[in-house]
Formats: C-alpha cells, sequence, structure tokens
C-alpha cells in the first residue's frame, strides 16, 4: 500500500499547499492499494497507518526562494529522544514504526515552495496559478518512487 499524507496549516496561505494537493489526488486516484491522509500537522497517531504501508509520501509546504518549485528526499527512520509530541517529523514517524512495529516503510518527503504563510485562507497567487502543475511534478515523483500509475491523466481546467 502506499499512504500519501498532505498536511498543513490552513489558516497559513501557501502552508495548505500540501493538504490541497493531497485533496486533489485523493479526487482522482487509480488504485484502490493507495491512501490519502490529510492532517493539520504530523501526530503520533500517525505511525499507525504508516507502519502497515510499503511507501509514505509526505507532502507539505516550505521557504524558498522559487514559490511553486517542488522538492523531493528520500526519508530515513530517525529515532527519537524524549518527548515525541511536540517535534514530530517524517523521520521521526518512520523511527517510529520501526520501534513499535519492527517495520519501516520507504519514505518520501515532498516540498513545495511557497511565498505567502501570513494568515489567509487561500494559497498565494503564484502557487494557486501553479497548482496543476505542481501537482503533476508531484505525482509523477510518486510513481517513479512506487513504480506505479497513480492516478488517472485529467484535463486541467
Amino acid at each position: 500500500m502506499i499512504l500519501i499524507i498532505g498536511y498543513g496549516n490552513s489558516l497559513r496561505g501557501d502552508d495548505a499547499v500540501g493538504l490541497q494537493i493531497a485533496q486533489a489526488m485523493s479526487q482522482s486516484l487509480k488504485s484502490s492499494d493507495i491512501h490519502v491522509l490529510i492532517a493539520n500537522q504530523l501526530m503520533p497517531e500517525l505511525v499507525d497507518p504508516i507502519h502497515t504501508a510499503a511507501l509514505v509520501v509526505f507532502i507539505d509546504a516550505c521557504i524558498g526562494s522559487v514559490p511553486g518549485e517542488v522538492r523531493h528526499e528520500n526519508v530515513e527512520p530517525q529515532e527519537e529522544v524524549g518527548s515525541f509530541t511536540h517535534n514530530v517529523s517524517p523521520a521521526s514517524l518512520l523511527g517510529a514504526a520501526r520501534s513499535l512495529y519492527g517495520t519501516v516503510p520507504a519514505g518520501v518527503l515532498i516540498s513545495i515552495v511557497g511565498s505567502q504563510f501570513n494568515y489567509a485562507c487561500e494559497l498565494s497567487p503564484e502557487l494557486q496559478r501553479r497548482l496543476p502543475n505542481i501537482t503533476d511534478q508531484v505525482k509523477e515523483i510518486i510513481e517513479s518512487s512506487a513504480k506505479v500509475q497513480v492516478y488517472e491523466e485529467f484535463e486541467h481546467a
């Protein structure tokens, strides 16, 4: 199973891009073996669905100089020392899956550069304009990581 987790704050402008991409993907999934979760933030409770996945894809916003740039990196499990409730990261979730269940799925973090993280209920005009292209890039990264077709092709408005 492939687990896609889009996360971010829907009240902080471009921080919601991970949520919006995951939402778009969930509406056009091709395979029943792909599950999408949408979260405001990463929480320890996500370890349960993570440990059953073969691949976990985390989608989030980041700060950078080119709005709409899509970055990705493999995530290696990291054992957390101390409190696990305040600094939950993709690496710590994979580490917790290994510690608690003895399984570690492959992990990929896809980060989209935003330009506006102030209080706002919409993405910045730059990201709104680029959202279809960003979604396609995310799909390609997931497909190359999982070596599967993620969802049906569809026309962008």
